[in-house]
């Protein structure tokens, strides 16, 4: 049984979904991204996707990109439409996190795709 609209059933079961999206980020895990943006929150609204952030602000391509997982970075931004440019709370980018944690492959990537060098 599905929980209803606006009910503490469906916000656990969003806590939940995000939780498994930062998890599949932070691991590299494409199938699971994959199968957890199948999610009908975000399946209609690519824009809540875009929109999932943790403390620090960071999105999931931030967290995909720090990490060094280029086939998950690839999807979001080709696929998904992801921004290279986002800034979390503090300004960091992307592009940014993965040169702080010398991630070449996914630099080569995000600046293929228009990642800004100045910010």
């Amino acid at each position: 049984m599905k929980p209803q609209a606006g009910t503490a059933g469906e916000a656990l079961v969003l806590k939940k979904t995000v939780e498994s999206l930062m998890a599949a980020c932070q691991q590299g895990n494409l199938q699971a991204f994959k199968k957890a943006t199948k999610d009908e929150r975000f399946k209609s609204n690519l824009d809540g996707l875009k929109e999932v952030r943790d403390d620090y602000g960071r999105s999931l391509l931030h967290q995909a990109a720090q990490m060094g997982h280029v086939a998950l970075c690839q999807h979001m931004v080709e696929k998904l439409g992801f921004d290279v440019n986002d800034q979390d709370k503090t300004g960091e980018t992307p592009l940014t996190l993965a040169c702080a944690t010398n991630k070449p492959k996914v630099l080569s990537l995000l600046l293929s795709k228009g990642a800004c060098v100045n910010r």
